[in-house]
């Protein structure tokens, strides 16, 4: 019994060919790769103005604090297509939603973990050197020493 197979409920699975043990990982890191660096260089300077956990309510689509800000609306509808397609690579049609759920959390959770990741070594990489070099720029002097 494979590891999805506990999740399908009643249904006999159909005979297939063994698949390679990558194989569905190998379908779904590429397209985890691409989201985030689209959604980071779509959303680079707000990524990098907020703070980290803006990016949680973006990936969900929802917030406790309130509503989404326009930016955030816009990096969701980035992530539903992923999930979605992700689901159907790895064929979990007929799950509870229990488990539908928990492997949606878990999907999530990678992207916000991937893309918190990339906003922290930019930060790390001084993609905020432009931002410091205008404050240094525009800084004006108080008092006198």
């Amino acid at each position: 019994m494979g590891f999805w197979d506990r999740f399908r409920k009643g249904k006999e699975r159909e005979e297939q060919p063994p698949l390679e043990p990558t194989a569905l990982a190998s379908q779904i890191s590429p397209l985890l790769d691409e989201l985030n660096q689209r959604i980071f260089w779509e959303h680079q300077e707000s990524l990098l103005r907020e703070s980290i956990d803006f990016v949680v309510p973006a990936v969900w689509g929802a917030s406790k604090e309130g509503p989404l800000t326009p930016e955030q609306r816009e990096i969701h509808q980035k992530v539903l297509p992923f999930v979605q397609k992700a689901f159907r690579i790895m064929s979990l049609t007929g799950l509870s939603e229990p488990q539908r759920f928990a492997v949606d959390f878990l999907l999530r959770g990678l992207i916000i973990n991937r893309l918190t990741y990339t906003i922290m070594a930019a930060h790390n990489r001084g993609h905020n050197a432009s931002r410091a070099a205008e404050l240094l720029e525009n800084l004006e002097t108080v008092g006198t020493a």
